[in-house]
């Protein structure tokens, strides 16, 4: 039967007759160790915090920054594009 997929066979299989059989390996099994697991997940949480309040911090000062860093520039908007483009470059990246 196996390999035969007309429409009696679907039917069948959706009611539960089971005409198709699923074969299960025991030795491919992932084993996860649950404390390894709660670690990982929280400091995944910390490091993605850390970053998004260096972000929301870089995007705050941006002004001081731009001032600070891009001081021969003398259009203060061009300096705020610079400073977004840094902030951007570092996103992406």
């Amino acid at each position: 039967m196996e390999g035969n997929y007309n429409a009696q066979n679907v039917l069948n299989h959706t009611r539960g007759v089971g005409i198709f059989k699923m074969k299960f390996n025991k030795k491919k099994i992932n084993v996860v160790n649950i404390q390894q697991a709660k670690k990982s997940v929280f400091a995944t949480g910390i490091g993605n915090a850390m970053e998004w309040f260096d972000f929301a911090l870089f995007s705050y000062l941006s002004v001081i920054i731009s001032e600070n860093f891009f001081s021969p520039v003398q259009n203060d908007e061009l300096k705020l594009i610079f400073t977004f483009a840094t902030f951007a470059i570092a996103f992406f990246t």
